[in-house]
């Protein structure tokens, strides 16, 4: 997830800055932007190696951001979407003029959400909370039990059960918040204030059922020299419980940005400490166990993993390293089974000056997937942001050129998979 870049005019915006601090990006990020294709200009190149051309299948969507005016103030969401071989462009339309889009997620039922903010005047309105519904006419504004609050996380947990976590915007700061919709119906299930916060939020979830759990919080302690870090929770059974990982935030940085659920007490989690990234699994009866990614670290003085992907018989991995002229690289990595190798990406840079960042990725099969590269450029007095999409079919990558993309500077939020309609 890229570090949200605050308007200084908007006192909220400022207070987003932390929800991005969930990627473990201690720094901000912006990127390029070039001028948009046309809608028409949408169909993808080579087709699916197992499916076959313009075969009825999953769709793939990117949820993203757009800034048509060229100003923070202004930003639009927008969904692109695969299906067929083909991209397309939809704006997504609600109440309010400007849209700040955070988070998306599918069902196997074909159900799909997507958690945002609406405001209409820059200078005066604050940030309300959005919850969509994608429906037989669209995408819908449904009923939230909150209005100031960010939902950075949509988990379905069953096909009646939904979980949701975030932070809701409070004088001191954040606050950690999770929801649970149970057949149409909302009940908060947020944790305990950890006693070292001064402010805090939840930035990512996942749940093998409704009652067992686990989520990442981004904590800014009350410590200055602890300053701010990761803490993690296990929900069971209707209690949340802070989990003492051993870690000092006094003596390591450190920032979980990913997890996934294994068993009940079993749970992989990514992320960055001190200058490496970070993969490691917690279980109850063993603690924190360390991935061995010394491979990594012999060719990169520093890296950092942001979203971790788990395929049948094959792990990726996604973040970036520093390159020799300091500029931030994309870093993708791969786990067959027999360690962690890097593999080999395309050079997709727009300009020598931007950063690059393999934020999140998508794969319908081991031979199929997408994954998204973030590229920023964030400097004095300019910010440019233009993300990109590359494919990685049957060992070979390739960039996704054109796509139909929104006037202006845009950045993708996230990718996911959602049944055929």
């Amino acid at each position: 997830m890229r570090a949200h870049r605050p308007s200084p005019a908007r006192a909220p915006w400022r207070l987003l800055a932390l929800l991005g601090l969930a990627a473990g990006m201690l720094f901000a990020l912006a990127s390029c932007g070039d001028e948009a294709g046309d809608d028409d200009h949408g169909q993808e190149s080579g087709g699916d190696p197992v499916a076959g051309n313009a075969l009825a299948g999953p769709e793939i969507r990117i949820l993203g951001r757009s800034y048509p005016a060229g100003e923070r103030d202004r930003v639009d969401g927008f969904l692109l979407t695969r299906s067929k071989d083909v991209w397309s462009l939809e704006t997504l339309e609600t109440r309010f003029a400007n849209l700040f889009v955070h988070a998306m997620a599918f069902d196997r039922t074909g159900g799909g959400w997507i958690a945002a903010e609406g405001y209409d005047d820059p200078d005066s309105d604050p940030l309300a909370s959005v919850f969509l519904e994608q429906t037989a006419d669209g995408w819908m504004e449904v009923a939230f039990p909150a209005s100031n609050v960010a939902v950075t996380r949509i988990v379905p947990a069953t096909d009646e059960a939904l979980w949701v976590v975030g932070a809701r915007r409070i004088p001191e700061g954040l606050a950690g918040v999770a929801f649970r919709r149970d057949n149409g119906a909302w009940l908060e299930h947020s944790p305990a204030w950890p006693p070292h916060a001064a402010s805090w939020n939840l930035s990512h979830a996942d749940f093998l059922a409704p009652q067992t759990g686990a989520a990442l919080a981004v904590v800014t302690d009350l410590s200055p020299e602890a300053g701010i870090h990761g803490d993690f929770f296990l929900f069971d059974q209707g209690t949340w419980l802070l989990v003492d990982l051993g870690l000092d935030p006094v003596l390591q940085t450190y920032m979980f940005t990913d997890l996934h659920m294994l068993g009940e007490s079993d749970v992989l989690l990514a992320g960055r400490i001190d200058d490496s990234g970070l993969i490691a699994s917690y279980h109850d009866d063993l603690g924190l166990q360390m991935e061995d990614l010394s491979g990594v670290d012999a060719v990169h003085s520093w890296w950092q993993l942001d979203t971790v992907l788990l395929l049948d018989d094959q792990r990726w991995a996604f973040g970036c390293t520093t390159g020799q002229d300091g500029l931030c690289e994309p870093l993708v990595l791969i786990d067959r089974g027999d360690g962690w190798t890097e593999a080999d990406l395309p050079t997709v840079h727009r300009r020598p000056d931007n950063h690059e960042q393999a934020r999140a990725g998508i794969f319908l099969s081991e031979e199929l997937g997408w994954v998204i590269l973030s590229e920023y450029y964030y400097g004095p007095g300019v910010t440019r942001d233009q993300d990109n999409l590359i494919r990685y079919r049957a060992g070979s990558w390739s960039v996704v050129d054109p796509l139909p993309l929104p006037v202006g500077d845009y950045t993708f939020q996230t990718i996911a998979v959602s049944p055929a309609p």
